[in-house]
């Protein structure tokens, strides 16, 4: 038998995702041999749906141009940022043995679509706990300015017009306050032509702000760990996502946080609630006409209001001393429950608890 990963290692989330796990994967005792990992082209996908055995398991990451339908058993992600979901993404969903969800809130939207829950395990996602550590951040020369941190495409899903406005609000005038963005969107630029870098500037422009920089460009892993362990804290106002990859990496670092407690991070944010800091929101029919292109209407998302986020900033600020005692409690819990490594563990019981591994194995002793 053979464990087919179905996807591409690239710099976006689902990327990130598809590597570490497929990493993770490999590591566990016998499986590491069994792993294969499959590309998303024509030939590719067509070469398993001819070759594969009912024994093996195919583990498909994210909806492929070619719909295929291998022998054995297949598994797909349901990772998504709206609670309404398009017919076709409901349909390919439903075209598997087994759904895997980053969140039970995520499984919960999927029931509500008509999606049997005992076809659906939470499988969270995770964070390189090697990488992201709050050790580098003991190690960083720091001025006297307090930087904010926030990384994430530039779309309006991830709330920057209200963090951009927030900030204005509070820090406008500030020298001593800088808010640092990590924001390209190398997806749209690439297949819509946009460009979402001249975008953010124009906006920043607008605002008449002169201490907020941005950081462009593709960053290996360790670049991005650096910014999170230079910068002070973190501010998502994300208003809505599958998993949270920059969220989890920055808890991971040991940054203060502040975020909504609303979708797929919700999962690992439950755990550490007691040491972030928690947006106030307003739950908002989705009318980004980009997300609707993709994902059509009828969702919600949760849009944090400007005076909770100005409230977080200054008081991270503040109380910078006792936000750091609690970042520090919180990179510890996540570090231990959220790594690549139990989201690979928990994937692999997943499937014994199917029966999918009947393997004949001896030993001549």
């Amino acid at each position: 038998m053979y464990i087919n990963l179905i996807g591409q290692r690239n710099i976006f989330g689902g990327g990130i995702h598809y590597g570490n796990f497929s990493e993770a994967l490999k590591k566990i005792n016998l499986f590491g041999g069994l792993i294969r990992e499959i590309g998303t082209s024509p030939s590719e996908l067509n070469l398993i749906a001819e070759t594969a055995s009912l024994a093996d398991v195919h583990i498909f990451f994210y909806p492929t141009s070619e719909r295929v339908s291998p022998k054995g058993f297949v598994v797909k992600w349901g990772i998504f940022e709206t609670t309404k979901l398009p017919a076709w993404y409901v349909e390919w969903l439903s075209d598997c043995h087994l759904i895997w969800v980053p969140s039970h809130w995520a499984k919960n939207i999927l029931v509500e679509h008509g999606i049997p829950d005992d076809v659906i395990d939470v499988i969270p996602e995770g964070v390189d706990p090697n990488i992201f550590h709050p050790h580098l951040r003991e190690m960083m020369v720091k001025d006297n300015v307090f930087r904010f941190y926030c990384c994430g495409k530039k779309e309006n899903r991830k709330g920057f017009p209200e963090l951009l406005e927030a900030f204005h609000d509070t820090f406008a005038q500030d020298k001593t306050v800088q808010l640092v963005f990590k924001a390209d969107n190398f997806w749209s630029d690439s297949v819509k032509k946009t460009d979402k870098l001249s975008e953010l500037k124009a906006e920043i422009k607008e605002l008449g702000l002169n201490n907020v920089t941005i950081i462009s460009g593709e960053k290996a892993t360790t670049e991005l760990a650096y910014i999170n362990s230079f910068c002070d804290a973190f501010v998502f106002p994300s208003r809505a996502e599958g998993w949270g990859l920059p969220l989890i990496e920055a808890i991971a670092c040991g940054l203060p946080v502040a975020a909504n407690f609303y979708g797929g991070q919700s999962e690992y944010l439950e755990s550490v609630i007691e040491y972030i800091t928690c947006l106030e929101f307003n739950k908002k029919r989705i009318d980004c006409g980009e997300f609707i292109d993709m994902w059509g209407e009828g969702g919600e998302w949760a849009v944090a209001t400007k005076a909770s986020i100005s409230e977080s900033m200054l008081q991270m600020k503040k109380n910078y001393e006792l936000a750091q005692v609690r970042a520090s409690v919180a990179s510890e819990v996540i570090r231990e429950r959220f790594s690549w490594d139990k989201a690979a563990e928990k994937a692999i019981l997943s499937l014994k608890n199917r029966d999918r591994f009947k393997l004949s194995l001896s030993l001549n002793i």
